[in-house]
């Protein structure tokens, strides 16, 4: 009986905040990205809720394009844009939050022409610049079936909470993609930050460019605030839980 009340309270507590995120941004929508600090710095709010701090990643940007829609819509673009909204309701909602990138570049001092591998491990670098980071990267889907379609949250095996987080992000994308029974999966060494993460840390395969339907639905800006709304959510119930 004890666990069913705080499991209530959790829910009920996390319900208010993302009520509070949410309304805030929507007050709000124009608010600008200088109310965080980046790379590697935390905007912390005053009576921050968690010690927690999020490290949100828009994947690839600057000249790594990403995934490229046959109508010519560019992955980096999709990313950073749905990136900065999730953002802004986590810090509205009082969580602390780090962007890796908030405009249309890579990251790190490339030496030799390996300007991805710099990249990627910039990002590393400030997914682990603090203990109590949690690292969630932004990406979009591709494959050569078009109907292949749905949000999947691939996971670090280096810590437990990482599919813990994936999981409640997975199971909370039922709110605005009905059908997807799309399982969480853990990282290979595929994907080099999650494989090499020492922080919790997953991955958002946010939908597929490569189906029409849903390369509709992400570049519509309604969507992607409401896929922003849930993503929030999930991460805020996930640092919430394993803080609780």
């Amino acid at each position: 009986m004890k666990a069913i009340k705080v499991s209530v309270q959790i829910f009920l507590f996390t319900l208010v905040f993302t009520l509070v995120g949410v309304g805030l941004y929507l007050l709000f929508p124009a608010f600008h990205p200088g109310g965080f600090l980046y790379p590697g710095a935390a905007f912390s709010a005053s009576g921050a809720v968690s010690d927690t701090v999020i490290v949100l990643d828009a994947g690839h940007g600057g000249m790594d394009g990403g995934a490229l829609a046959s109508d010519g819509t560019m992955e980096k673009d999709l990313n950073l844009a749905l990136t900065l909204q999730v953002g802004q309701i986590l810090k509205y909602s009082g969580f602390q939050v780090i962007l890796t990138r908030s405009d249309d570049v890579m990251l790190g001092d490339a030496n030799g022409g390996k300007k991805k591998q710099a990249d990627l491990a910039e990002r590393l670098r400030i997914a682990e610049s603090g203990e109590d980071n949690v690292f969630v990267s932004i990406h979009m889907n591709k494959f050569p079936d078009a109907r292949c379609k749905g949000l999947q949250v691939y996971y670090s095996p280096n810590d437990p909470a990482s599919e813990r987080l994936a999981e409640k992000v997975q199971q909370a994308a039922a709110a605005i993609q009905a059908g997807n029974k799309r399982k969480i999966k853990p990282a290979t060494s595929a994907i080099y930050i999650l494989h090499r993460a020492k922080v919790p840390a997953v991955l958002i395969e946010c939908g597929f460019l490569s189906n029409a339907e849903e390369l509709s639905n992400l570049k519509n800006q309604e969507y992607q605030k409401e896929l922003a709304t849930v993503i929030a959510a999930a991460i805020m119930d996930g640092v919430i839980n394993e803080r609780t």
